[in-house]
């Protein structure tokens, strides 16, 4: 959505690019130095949270928590490296409304016809 909104922006002449050829160069430069660092997939998370800060710094798009989305992002996949067959059950709290999740009925294992009827009527 963030990348969305960006091209948006641009389009609509809202978004500052640099002024000069060297600006450019100096600002791809920087992102691929941030790029060589990535030793593991948590630098990759933290190369994307920047990113997205970076996009959301040049928009008006809504503010969100951002850090908290990557706890939640961290989580679930400590949660997936613990038992692969339960971390799809946990419930999180979005970094954009602030709202609980609800648990499932079902868990996922057990789930074997998932459809938008059968959610809701349990």
């Amino acid at each position: 959505n963030i990348q969305s909104w960006y091209s948006r922006d641009f389009i609509l002449v809202n978004i500052k690019l640099p002024l000069t050829k060297q600006e450019m160069e100096l600002d791809i430069k920087q992102w691929k130095i941030k790029e060589k660092n990535i030793k593991n997939i948590y630098d990759a998370f933290h190369f994307q949270k920047d990113y997205l800060i970076d996009l959301l710094n040049s928009t008006d798009y809504p503010n969100f928590n951002v850090e908290q989305m990557m706890e939640i992002l961290f989580d679930c996949m400590k949660a997936r490296n613990e038992n692969i067959l339960t971390y799809r059950d946990k419930i999180y709290t979005s970094s954009i409304t602030n709202t609980i999740a609800k648990q499932h009925h079902t868990t996922w294992i057990k789930e074997f016809h998932p459809s938008l009827e059968d959610f809701i009527q349990k």
